[in-house]
């Protein structure tokens, strides 16, 4: 759901770390407010991966998309940080 592609119970649990509201209808929305929104939990769950990844971008990105159980993280999670990182110009 929304910018970040988070997965719904991701998102409405990184809302209650925020202290805001969960609103399945701001993730989807496209309203400045909904960006906003979206933004904030995004960047939550972004500095959430990087410092499980403690300064790795692989283990962050591999976070991010996989959770935090590192045993599910199979070769889609694996894949997904290898294209992130060649985004970045690593790898």
């Amino acid at each position: 759901m929304g910018i970040g592609q988070q997965m719904p119970q991701t998102a409405q649990t990184l809302a209650g770390r925020l202290n805001l509201p969960w609103n399945p209808s701001l993730m989807t929305g496209t309203t400045p407010e909904a960006q906003k929104y979206q933004d904030a939990l995004t960047e939550a769950a972004t500095r959430e991966a990087w410092n499980a990844g403690q300064g790795d971008p692989a283990t962050a990105a591999m976070y991010y998309h996989g959770g935090s159980n590192r045993a599910k993280w199979g070769p889609k999670t694996q894949q997904y940080a290898r294209n992130i990182l060649g985004r970045l110009g690593g790898n």
